[in-house]
């Protein structure tokens, strides 16, 4: 069975998460969740605009999958999703899961850096 997935993953940034978490553990946590949550939320809605229905299998197969405490992960599950996104030698890609992420990525940023931010302030 092949899916399509898309793995976000903010890379370098472990060890100023570690010294955050120590510094505004409950504060931190909370609003990065929550900032990630709501604009995983957001790509997901995209996805599920951008996907190419036929029968609606595929769209309905577009899940979000939490995979850790700050990361996730954007699936579609249907068999042939993979061929759709990356397309094939004889049908072009269609991308509507890049594409969603790839839209949302500057917003993931930024709502992370407000809710780091907040949390500074709040101490």
């Amino acid at each position: 069975m092949m899916s399509a997935v898309v793995h976000v993953e903010v890379k370098y940034a472990a060890e100023l998460v570690r010294n955050l978490r120590e510094t505004f553990p409950d504060a931190l946590d909370k609003g990065v969740v929550e900032a990630v949550q709501t604009v995983s939320e957001r790509m997901l809605d995209t996805a599920n605009r951008l996907v190419p229905v036929r029968t609606g299998f595929l769209k309905s197969s577009i899940v979000l999958e939490e995979t850790g405490k700050w990361t996730f992960r954007l699936i579609a599950r249907a068999p042939y999703a993979s061929y759709v996104e990356w397309g094939t030698s004889r049908m072009a890609a269609r991308l509507f899961m890049t594409q969603a992420v790839e839209l949302h990525k500057p917003e993931m940023w930024e709502q992370v850096e407000n809710a780091v931010v907040a949390a500074l302030r709040f101490t």
